[in-house]
């Protein structure tokens, strides 16, 4: 009588090469006999399923293709769709009405700026009184950092802000940095919930796992 981790090590050898080669859940089944034979079957098909295939998949490059095959296909979904609308009879009219409603925009952005200037000047979170990143405490702040820019808690012990350009500069790359983490956070989430509500099959969807 062979003990219980021997056997399931033996049936775990049995059905993983039978069942990640095409052997079938009645060949795998099969190849049990004696008292075990009962529930042998389900529980094979689990064990294979967890390992010896989940392994031979990781190390199939058409499993490997057909994932990245995958990511490029919905990565450019939304490049495709937008690029079909503006070919479009559809993209041709809302572009003339873009460009009609041009002047009212403008309009409306300087109004805008002009509120966003007054709400500043009444919070506390803008202007020389705004606070600093240090709190209460005595300390020289640099003074090239614009009081009004949203965030600005007068830290910049490196002096990369110096410089006026490279401060804007260095604002628009912030936001774009931004954006990119709003994508990624989404390129995170999607594989996982494509496998389990999706049916999408991929060799490792959970994206700290991939490396």
């Amino acid at each position: 009588m062979t003990s219980g981790s021997g056997w399931r090590s033996s049936l775990f050898q049995q059905c993983s090469v039978k069942e990640a080669f095409g052997g079938g859940s009645k060949s795998c089944a099969g190849s049990i006999s004696g008292r075990h034979a009962g529930t042998s079957g389900a529980r094979c098909i689990r064990l294979q399923q967890e390992g010896q295939l989940k392994r031979h998949r990781r190390l199939s490059p058409t499993a490997a293709f057909q994932d990245v095959a995958g990511v490029l296909v919905i990565s450019a979904i939304p490049f495709l769709a937008v690029q079909a609308l503006a070919d479009s009879d559809l993209g041709s009219r809302l572009q003339e009405e873009l460009e009609a409603s041009k002047p009212q925009r403008r309009k409306e952005e300087q109004q805008y700026a002009a509120e966003a200037a007054a709400a500043r000047a009444d919070s506390r979170w803008y202007g020389p009184e705004r606070p600093k990143w240090l709190g209460p405490l005595p300390h020289d702040y640099p003074a090239w950092l614009p009081a009004e820019v949203p965030g600005n808690y007068a830290f910049d012990p490196a002096g990369l802000s110096k410089d006026a350009e490279k401060f804007d500069r260095y604002f628009e790359l912030e936001l774009l940095h931004a954006r990119w983490a709003m994508l990624g956070m989404l390129g995170a989430v999607l594989p996982e919930l494509l496998q389990k509500f999706a049916g999408v099959n991929f060799v490792e969807p959970v994206w700290w796992r991939v490396g």
